[in-house]
């Protein structure tokens, strides 16, 4: 409601600045309760993966490095370092299409991961290392 005034629980005016904090706040939260759950699906993927940190990021390595997750304002990206060479029959790629080796999954607030075709792709990229290796 336009021009309604809004005030919290002690009477306080809101404005509309605490609602933009709130929202960062609420974003951050959701980024971080989204990474959290995809690192627990990334981790039972295979015993072989080693997460590590590199770049300010999470790194998953397995005879070479297998996947990366980088939060940004507005959506989730799960890296594959060499995700250009794997088969992806469920279609989670969606970033980095044209790039030379890295494939991306990008995920906004919405967006719900199939997390056997996560495991399945994470699987494969530790596969496809240690046959190069």
């Amino acid at each position: 409601m336009e021009g309604a005034a809004v005030v919290d629980a002690d009477g306080t005016d809101v404005t509309r600045d605490d609602v933009r904090h709130l929202t960062v706040q609420f974003s951050v939260f959701s980024h971080l309760f989204v990474e959290a759950q995809l690192r627990k699906v990334i981790n039972a993927a295979d015993p072989t993966l080693r997460e590590e940190w590199k770049w300010d990021i999470p790194i998953w390595s397995s005879s070479g490095n297998v996947c990366a997750i980088g939060a940004f304002k507005d959506h989730i990206k799960i890296n594959f370092f060499k995700g250009a060479s794997l088969a992806d029959p469920h279609h989670l790629f969606n970033g980095g299409l044209e790039a030379k080796a890295s494939r991306s999954i990008d995920l906004s607030q919405s967006d719900t991961v199939d997390e056997a075709a996560l495991k399945e792709l994470i699987r494969a990229a530790v596969a496809r290392n240690k046959s190069k290796g």
